[in-house]
């Protein structure tokens, strides 16, 4: 589904398991940015085998914008660090709301849902009704 095709909050949702428009709209800006942060990696790349640029002047397009001499090993710190938060911004919200799920009673015929409860935190062979 994401080849191709631009998903919007409408297609996210599940009934009553839906995912909030924020958290939907929060994820696909961390894919933006962090797409748009690869595309400068691929700009670098062809200016320096392509184009035969020095690998010290090849700064990618915003590179030549924002250029600062000697801290590039500290913005891609920063910048890592941001979308490691990000991240974990997005699946905390997910896991929980996973979770609650698993809990409610289901109404459907089939197997048990076991492993999702093992992975909200309760131990394999304990009841995670009683939650």
């Amino acid at each position: 589904m994401l080849l191709g095709v631009v998903p919007t909050a409408g297609t996210a949702r599940r009934g009553a398991e839906a995912v909030s428009d924020r958290l939907f709209w929060f994820f696909t800006a961390v894919i933006a940015v962090q797409g748009g942060h690869m595309f400068e990696h691929v700009v670098q790349v062809l200016q320096v085998y392509a184009f035969g640029v020095p690998d010290d002047d090849a700064l990618g397009l915003l590179g030549y914008l924002l250029q600062f001499n000697g801290t590039e090993e500290w913005l891609h710190l920063v910048f890592n660090v941001v979308y490691l938060a990000s991240l974990y911004a997005l699946v905390v919200p997910l896991r929980s709301s996973r979770c609650a799920a698993s809990r409610r009673p289901s109404s459907r015929r089939g197997p048990s849902r076991s492993s999702s409860s093992a992975a909200c935190g309760s131990r394999p062979g304990t009841s995670s009704s009683t939650a």
